[in-house]
């Protein structure tokens, strides 16, 4: 929303994924197996000082269903850099999130936040953000969203 006031901004870099959550009582929840997700989508990266990727994002997630762990790898390109987010996140009645992680000293105060949706979890959606880090770049808050499929 906008508005006409000399403080009032337009709403900006918000990413967000929507999709039917698997029910809590889907046998994928008890299940001892694992399961690898390969990015089907992605919002292209924003930064708070302006800056859009122009790149594609990649990624993967791996999710072992008896330990609750999301391994989650990600490529970011934004500004002529590429942040790599490397992350283990813990999924519960599912959804997921990270106590927070860096990316190679290339960023820091990274979240990420997910959930798993479809019938037996086959599809996964995350949001992440992070702080840039790399000396002479000043991207300040980068954010985005991907969507993976089994």
């Amino acid at each position: 929303l906008t508005g006409d006031g000399p403080g009032d901004q337009a709403l900006k870099d918000i990413h967000y994924v929507v999709g039917k959550p698997t029910p809590t009582n889907d046998p994928v929840f008890s299940s001892s197996g694992t399961s690898t997700y390969n990015m089907l989508g992605f919002t292209m990266p924003t930064s708070t000082t302006g800056v859009v990727g122009t790149q594609a994002v990649t990624g993967q997630l791996s999710v072992n269903f008896s330990t609750y762990q999301v391994g989650v790898n990600m490529t970011v390109p934004i500004g002529g850099k590429t942040y790599i987010i490397t992350d283990t996140a813990i999924w519960s009645y599912g959804a997921f999130n990270s106590g927070g992680f860096i990316c190679g000293g290339a960023c820091t105060n990274g979240q990420l936040t997910g959930f798993f949706a479809g019938t037996g979890a086959s599809h996964a959606g995350l949001t992440y953000q992070f702080l840039d880090n790399l000396p002479g770049t000043d991207l300040g808050t980068i954010s985005g969203a991907a969507v993976f499929k089994k």
